[in-house]
């Protein structure tokens, strides 16, 4: 496929999957429950979460990291797991390798990760069907975060392992939440930096309010100042085993593409603006907002080191319920329609933006395993 024909592609299969879950919505909205219920909504989840799964399956020198696991299942599946526990420290993710190994084909290293990554970040939507539209989340996290499971996939498989431990913070649920990061760790390392968040986000009748908002506003406060010594910081984790990746990053400071803060900006003044309804609506907005803000300022990192501006995605990933709970608190129906419009609007020029005027993440043009000598 060319550029036209691959984003093409791409917005026609986001639209069937979305269709899709919209029918799953439609069936969880009905007043009297039917029989085969059930049996559809198997039948939809399928075929919705299918159609990306094998879009990122059967894909072929799509991504920018694409090589990069290849070379990953090249050079792990052939190792021993005392090897293995000696040198790596992503074991879940080493698992797929041999897994995929096991019938001699990479590309079902793609698959496991695009079924976990997708299949997850689902379940997350699905927790919140009571309070937001699940297809308008669905539908935002396909257009502007789906693209990175196509490239960077172990992260993307913990950023999704991470949002569905948002709902163990509401809990307050320590020992789930806590079995969440491990395996979001044992994926991607980076998830790992996620942990004391249990601690610092907002819960429902929180005692001590005014000594954790200190608190709070000190973490944004000390996060400005890593990022001032972004390079600093990175030298140091990277002589820790488990970081040590991380010197990657200082190479690559010049390489990080911030056009993201404008709209971080714009979306973070939309939601201050609508924060007290959208909190009057649903208590757990005020700790996705809390969570919007962390990512926002890290985003601003992403001037110093494109590894910062990956560390937002675990953060600003919130923006997916903030945005789909806003039609909820508009008064008329023509309210309604006109945010959920701009909405989807904000989300296809976005992702037209990013896959195919910037090429983030190299997902275009986009070609499978069956027309590897295709353009």
């Amino acid at each position: 496929m060319n550029a036209i024909e691959s984003l093409i592609f791409y917005i026609v299969s986001f639209i069937l999957a979305i269709f899709f879950i919209w029918q799953i919505e439609k069936i969880y909205k009905k007043e009297e429950k039917q029989k085969n219920d059930k049996a559809k909504i198997a039948f939809y989840t399928i075929i919705g979460l299918g159609i990306l799964i094998i879009i990122s399956a059967l894909r072929y020198q799509v991504g920018t990291d694409y090589n990069n696991y290849l070379d990953y299942y090249i050079v792990y599946s052939v190792l021993d797991f005392k090897d293995i526990i000696s040198y790596a420290n992503e074991l879940l993710f080493i698992l797929v390798i041999k897994i995929a190994y096991v019938f001699q084909e990479p590309q079902i290293m793609f698959a496991i990760i695009a079924f976990l990554t997708i299949y997850i970040t689902y379940r997350a939507i699905l927790t919140q069907k009571e309070k937001l539209s699940i297809t308008l989340a669905f539908a935002l996290y396909v257009f502007l975060y789906y693209m990175y499971s196509l490239n960077i996939i172990r992260q993307a498989l913990a950023i999704a392992i991470i949002l569905y431990s948002y709902k163990y913070i509401l809990q307050r649920d320590f020992r789930k939440f806590l079995l969440m990061v491990i395996i979001a760790t044992l994926f991607h390392t980076t998830a790992l930096l996620f942990l004391p968040f249990y601690f610092l986000c907002p819960s429902k009748n929180e005692k001590g309010k005014k000594l954790k908002n200190l608190i709070r506003f000190l973490t944004i406060g000390a996060i400005f100042l890593i990022i001032t010594q972004l390079d600093v910081v990175i030298d140091l984790l990277s002589q820790i085993g488990l970081f040590s990746r991380f010197s990657l990053y200082n190479v690559m400071d010049a390489q990080g593409d911030n056009k993201q803060v404008i709209i971080n900006t714009i979306l973070l003044l939309v939601f201050i603006l609508y924060s007290k309804p959208l909190i009057k609506y649903n208590e757990d907005n005020r700790m996705y907002l809390f969570l919007y803000i962390v990512g926002y300022v890290l985003t601003l990192a992403g001037f110093l080191s494109p590894y910062a501006k990956r560390m937002a995605m675990y953060f600003n990933i919130s923006e997916i319920y903030l945005l789909s709970a806003i039609p909820r608190i508009a008064k008329t129906n023509e309210q309604k329609l006109f945010i959920g419009f701009m909405i989807i609007v904000y989300m296809l020029v976005m992702f037209v933006l990013s896959a195919y005027y910037l090429n983030l993440g190299d997902i275009i043009p986009y070609q499978t395993i069956f027309n590897k000598g295709g353009v």
